[in-house]
């Protein structure tokens, strides 16, 4: 698995931002256009050079198309064997690319709140964020994980995220904690927090624009 990732979408503004959009297919285009707040549509469109980024990195592809499954997943209707993952947030966006199911999630830091613990998390993971020294950035990684695992399996967070119990032995999945943000990723044959750390390749502004 590789993991790109990109956190630098506030210097993307002006004539890099219009350079950013000149690049994207029409219809990539036209969705990150479609959003009112521009660092939207930058995270958008960084996201989606991020996968034309990796694609030609790891495998050499230099065209592809996505499609969407029934549950809502996208893929890459004409690159048979190759996963991917897309997800963003205010500071940042990550694509992870596998030859297996892959998902991925980001998330800059929110308020901790004791009804969202209780609804997602199972009596292991929240005893784990009670314990912690930090519950904040505990509850950060355990929340990563399960959109990450249920993304992986192509329900997203529409299922309930007490089922993907991130304290279960065996669970596929690893997060790693930054200064401004939180990433975590699950691949179907498994993944340590190693190696999550040694697939990680930090872009910036002059490889995606």
């Amino acid at each position: 698995m590789r993991i790109y990732l990109f956190d630098e979408p506030e210097k993307i503004t002006g004539g890099l931002y219009e350079r950013l959009l000149a690049m994207l297919p029409a219809h990539r285009r036209q969705k990150a256009l479609r959003y009112k707040n521009i660092s939207d549509s930058v995270l958008c469109a960084v996201s989606y050079r991020l996968l034309g980024y990796g694609l030609f990195a790891e495998y050499g592809i230099e065209s592809f198309s996505m499609a969407v499954k029934d549950n809502g997943k996208p893929y890459l209707a004409d690159v048979p064997g190759v996963f991917f993952n897309i997800s963003h947030c205010l500071e940042g966006c990550i694509c992870a690319l596998s030859d297996s199911e892959v998902g991925a999630d980001i998330q800059h830091p929110v308020r901790l709140r004791n009804n969202v613990i209780k609804r997602v998390c199972t009596q292991q993971e929240t005893e784990l964020i009670n314990s912690s020294a930090d519950p904040e950035l505990t509850f950060r990684g355990i929340w990563c994980m399960k959109e990450a695992y249920l993304k992986m399996l192509g329900t997203g967070i529409a299922a309930d995220m007490k089922t993907a119990d991130t304290s279960a032995e065996g669970f596929p999945g690893a997060y790693l904690h930054f200064d401004r943000y939180s990433l975590a990723a699950c691949e179907q044959k498994g993944l340590s927090t190693a190696e999550l750390k040694e697939s990680i390749v930090h872009l910036g502004v002059n490889d995606i624009v």
